[in-house]
């Protein structure tokens, strides 16, 4: 990675030079990456080494560079009105998208069902010595994992208009557009995991 240059801020917060946008080119890929103001710890302009400037775009973007070289990777020209196949490696990238959103939308709570509370014993940090196995052991804490969410209503009340001016407007039960939504979305996914056989 080569370190094209930065955008600095040169008085802020009582520091000089702070470093708000590094700019880049990695393997042909420019880029920029924007870092999060300093807190406790603040290295003067002159004393920072590219190996170290670098280091912080790994840290901050490693996963945008990754997508670009991939996206590089799948770009070619055709011709207007060419309809091309894609390549092994674009279908591959079609399928791992398509079945990482699939996966991620099943995981979400049905609307019409809601959802419990989860809560898991985890560990603070600390640890404590137990007397009886004389070992020492993580000091444990129940933490919520998951709020309760509350069902959403399958029907709801929904005011249609007459083109008729004389006719008043009634009021009619209908199914509630957002359950409609996570049904049709939950469908989509389990026909994307069929699909690729990914159940």
């Amino acid at each position: 990675m080569k370190i094209l240059d930065l955008t600095i801020n040169e008085f802020t917060d009582g520091l000089e030079c702070v470093i708000e946008y590094i700019h880049w080119e990695h393997d042909g890929i420019k880029g920029t990456t924007k870092l999060k103001p300093p807190k406790t710890i603040f290295k003067p302009l002159e004393q920072l080494t590219d190996d170290e400037i670098i280091a912080w775009v790994w840290a901050t973007d490693a996963d945008k560079i990754a997508k670009f070289k991939r996206n590089k990777r799948l770009a070619r020209k055709i011709s207007f009105g060419e309809l091309p196949e894609l390549s092994d490696e674009a279908e591959q990238a079609k399928k791992d998208y398509w079945v990482e959103w699939a996966n991620a939308r099943l995981t979400q709570h049905v609307l019409l069902d809601g959802q419990a509370e989860v809560r898991e014993m985890q560990p603070t940090g600390e640890q404590v010595f137990n007397e009886d196995t004389m070992e020492m052991e993580d000091v444990l804490v129940e933490v919520v994992v998951k709020r309760a969410i509350e069902p959403v209503e399958e029907f709801v009340e929904q005011t249609v208009y007459s083109d008729d001016l004389e006719v008043e407007p009634t009021v009619e039960l209908v199914r509630n557009p957002l359950v409609v939504q996570d049904e049709e979305e939950r469908a989509k996914a389990l026909e994307i995991l069929e699909k690729y056989n990914d159940r």
